[in-house]
């Protein structure tokens, strides 16, 4: 007798599959997924829906179920895209369920621009950094200089940074760190590599982290808030209200290289992105923080 394949069996098999590769942090997303998958099925009277039978209306079923229970358009895409590539795992080669997804025409939700971090304007960088300065909290300065100056994201792709990434010029960020999984090379600005060298960064062992958990190098990191808690303290005592994050320093930084005139190509290439596509909508959303068009001529 052929052996009957259930949705709940091939979540299972997805999911080994899966994290048979991916990252923890990565791999978090699926176990989320079929967390709800499971409880759609249960709440549904579904538990022993076999794969192959499957229907279209279903999937919708699930997407509704979704909408549900969130609000956010982007929380919403994701979680009917990771249904979508769930479905879709079964038309290929050695996992076939179907020709054809039952999830293939299930549409997303109308995408909508996410609220985004606050850049800092010039008075408060010098407010912020003066503040920092006065605490002698170099290694946090540190770390805002590698995100405003090399326009690294402030979570992995900074906290995970080792002394041997380090490069003549350039910064290694290494593609299980990288959002996009691709190795990144940003140039380091001379202000970056004079604190670099002022801290002595370079002479702690190549394999160490720069952030390590005494707030300085060491060979384990620091825990993901050490520096988020350290900068929201120094928010707090200026009165600094509003979305402003670490993450706004990486904003900034794009902001300040824009007014200095560097090209786009140089812009693209800092931050990693792979198409100038990206950097067109990129510098979309940041245009109301540097253009002066409008206000010097607009009388």
């Amino acid at each position: 007798m052929p052996k009957v394949h259930t949705v709940l069996g091939d979540l299972t098999e997805y999911l080994d599959y899966k994290e048979s590769y991916l990252r923890a942090g990565s791999f978090k997303v699926y176990r989320l997924f079929a967390f709800k998958m499971r409880e759609f099925l249960s709440v549904h009277n579904l538990s022993h829906l076999e794969t192959k039978k499957v229907t279209p209306a279903q999937c919708e079923q699930y997407k509704r179920f979704i909408l549900k229970k969130h609000s956010d358009p982007t929380t919403r895409n994701k979680e009917i895209g990771q249904m979508k590539c769930f479905f879709y795992q079964f038309t290929k080669p050695g996992w076939e369920r179907y020709r054809v997804s039952p999830a293939a025409n299930v549409e997303l939700v109308p995408k909508q621009d996410s609220e985004m971090h606050e850049p800092y304007s010039t008075e408060q960088v010098a407010e912020i950094f003066g503040a920092i300065l006065a605490k002698r909290d170099y290694w946090l300065l540190l770390y805002i200089y590698f995100i405003h100056y090399t326009f690294a994201r402030p979570g992995r792709e900074v906290r995970f940074l080792k002394v041997g990434d380090l490069k003549p010029r350039a910064l290694l960020i290494r593609p299980e760190n990288s959002k996009t999984r691709r190795t990144k090379t940003p140039t380091i600005p001379k202000p970056l590599e004079e604190l670099i060298g002022y801290l002595s960064v370079k002479n702690y062992p190549l394999d160490w982290y720069i952030f390590g958990t005494d707030g300085e190098p060491g060979p384990i990191a620091c825990g993901q808030n050490m520096y988020y808690y350290r900068h929201k303290e120094i928010l707090k005592a200026l009165n600094l209200v509003g979305r402003y994050t670490l993450y706004g320093w990486k904003h900034t930084g794009n902001i300040r290289a824009i007014q200095l005139g560097v090209a786009d190509r140089e812009l693209q290439l800092q931050n990693g992105f792979k198409e100038h596509r990206t950097l067109e909508i990129y510098l979309r959303r940041l245009s109301a923080y540097y253009s002066t068009e409008i206000y010097d001529k607009f009388v």
